[in-house]
């Protein structure tokens, strides 16, 4: 029994729940939490959405979940209880912003509370989620969601910088998920009607976020994802034009490009640079491999082979040898 207990599949709020402990309490991204869960990687497509969604939102609206739960509770959660209050994070997301239906919500948080130390709280937890599906209606209208959701710090340095209109812009932003631009290699108003994604006047296609892995037609090079901003041209003309006729046939392409997703994984910065630093681990890091400094040509030099620059009697010349006498003979 004690084997088959430690195999059971997690429930998708179950694990949303640990991805939220590490983030919150291990301080770790949510992308690598993600990428190192055996929990989320065995979850169907849909419940992978789901935990995504629902940890993401949590995240995104940490502040007033966290001021709602203030004015309930006399007196916060101690340090040692984390998880609990993470359970209570996750039950509040689900009923104010996901409009779960208040009872499902508050059975699936109460009973997220399993450890002889997060038992105590249950009673606590039914009876303030209970109150906040009961006010749930109201509450969050009542709040002011861009200061609130914003680290107090960055919410001040945005003030001073661009002025409270724009840093509001701003923190309002990063309150929705964003969408997914696309450029289509060809006929993107079919591309449009497979991905269920809306024309942009750019030509480039927008739909709601998804892990384009799972999408149709990413792996075959039909599509790939770029900013809308950042699509050549103005219309499908722009989109058209790499296969159009009168390009010389050597300009027009004819196989797919950029179809392995880790030209697609890595969205962040800090993603970037941890992949940069496991290739560097694999001796395959700018740094070790190749020169990332100079002209285009000495960048696509192994290091191996700009040795000889180094050589005294290549680049110790005396500076005032005669003219005739630095050349090679």
């Amino acid at each position: 029994m004690g084997g088959t207990a430690s195999t059971r599949r997690q429930r998708p709020r179950e694990v949303a729940h640990a991805l939220l402990d590490a983030v919150l309490r291990d301080r770790r991204p949510l992308d690598d939490a993600l990428a190192d869960s055996a929990g989320f990687s065995a979850l169907s497509e849909r419940d992978r959405a789901l935990v995504r969604h629902l940890t993401a939102t949590t995240l995104r609206r940490l502040g007033q979940i966290d001021a709602l739960f203030a004015g309930f509770v006399e007196r916060p959660l101690p340090d040692r209880a984390a998880s609990a209050r993470n359970a209570l994070r996750l039950g509040a997301a689900d009923i104010l912003f996901l409009r779960t239906p208040a009872h499902a919500a508050v059975n699936e948080a109460v009973g997220l509370l399993r450890t002889p130390a997060a038992r105590r709280y249950r009673g606590l937890a039914n009876a303030v989620l209970r109150r906040l599906a009961r006010e749930s209606g109201a509450l969050p209208r009542e709040q002011d969601a861009a200061p609130l959701n914003t680290p107090d710090w960055l919410w001040r340095s945005w003030v001073e910088a661009y002025g409270e209109d724009i840093a509001r812009s701003v923190a309002e932003a990063h309150l929705a998920e964003p969408p997914l631009d696309i450029t289509a290699a060809s006929e993107p108003d079919e591309w449009a009607r497979r991905l269920e994604a809306e024309i942009l006047p750019t030509g480039s296609l927008r739909r709601a976020a998804a892990p384009v892995g799972n999408l149709p037609g990413f792996r075959d090079g039909g599509w790939w994802g770029q900013d809308a901003a950042a699509a050549r041209g103005g219309g499908h003309d722009a989109i058209e034009a790499r296969n159009d006729p009168d390009w010389p046939a050597p300009l027009r392409r004819s196989s797919p490009f950029l179809t392995h997703p880790v030209f697609n994984s890595h969205h962040a910065e800090l993603q970037m640079m941890r992949y940069l630093k496991r290739l560097e681990r694999k001796d395959l890091g700018l740094d070790t491999s190749m020169i990332p400094l100079g002209s285009c040509t000495m960048k696509l030099n192994a290091a191996v082979e700009m040795e000889p620059v180094t050589w005294p009697a290549f680049g110790g010349v005396h500076p005032y040898v005669p003219v005739g006498q630095d050349q090679a003979q």
